[in-house]
């Protein structure tokens, strides 16, 4: 997946239910976000916060509903994997 207009569309996906994330990204979907490269990625990986139970539903949906369309997309493509990387981090950090 191309990482900007995945999440630009989730973001109309979680507006249509009326949810929102704000998230800090890392990883290779950042690098793509702030614009230092185009490539695909397989995910998203959020460092902070932990998301929240409907906003992995409404994620899983959402890779479900690309799916139908012929996108490649996992359910687990929005992911706090590197979530323990905070815990190394200093203090002020965000």
């Amino acid at each position: 997946m191309l990482p900007r207009p995945t999440i630009e569309a989730f973001d109309i996906w979680l507006a249509d239910r009326s949810l929102r994330l704000d998230a800090i990204v890392i990883g290779g979907s950042a690098l793509a976000l702030l614009g230092v490269t185009n490539r695909q990625t397989r995910d998203f990986d959020i460092l902070h916060p932990e998301l929240p139970e409907a906003i992995n539903s409404a994620a899983r949906e959402f890779a479900s509903h690309l799916r139908r369309e012929d996108v490649e997309l996992s359910d687990d493509w929005l992911n706090n994997g590197p979530m323990q990387l905070a815990e190394v981090l200093p203090n002020g950090w965000r």
